[in-house]
């Protein structure tokens, strides 16, 4: 028995969430259905706040993700 949908609990910040993406987009292709939800570090109470620094902390995990991926 194969499963009909997939939830996918990503972080919309999450470098290697994004590159989940080309195996979301085959597992979609067969027919599964997938239940995008966002949630992470910034997400309900006691989330980090997002600022400048965090941000270019994050934008250089990022850049380095996609020169691995």
């Amino acid at each position: 028995m194969s499963p009909d949908r997939l939830i996918y609990l990503f972080d919309p910040l999450c470098g290697w969430c994004y590159g989940a993406s080309p195996g979301l987009e085959r597992l979609s292709a067969t027919g599964i259905a997938i239940e995008l939800v966002p949630t992470g570090l910034f997400s309900g109470p006691g989330g980090r706040e997002m600022d400048a620094e965090f941000a270019r902390y994050a934008w250089s995990n990022d850049q380095r993700i996609a020169q691995m991926t």
